[in-house]
């Protein structure tokens, strides 16, 4: 019986740390999502490609293709080609 118990104790602790490292990888994804966003909305044309990428596959935000692609035509009214910063 006491064997179960000592797997159930290391399942428990090793669930809590993934979900601290996925709560810290968050986290970091959405404060590097917000650091983009500010230069991007200062017009700094490789950010808002930049920008564009995470609205389109969700880093540090939730997905939002509408926003992604609204900020791939800021960049292409800017002349610069988006596939850059993909």
């Amino acid at each position: 019986m006491k064997p179960n118990r000592l797997i159930w104790a290391l399942v428990i602790l090793f669930s809590v740390v993934a979900i601290q490292l996925l709560a810290q990888e968050n986290e970091a994804n959405r404060a590097k999502f917000e650091e983009i966003k500010t230069k991007a909305e200062a017009g700094d044309a490789a950010a808002q490609g930049k920008l564009g990428y995470c609205y389109l596959t969700g880093f540090g935000v939730a997905k939002d293709v509408e926003s992604g692609i609204k900020w791939f035509q800021k960049v292409n009214v800017s002349g610069t080609h988006p596939k850059k910063f993909v």
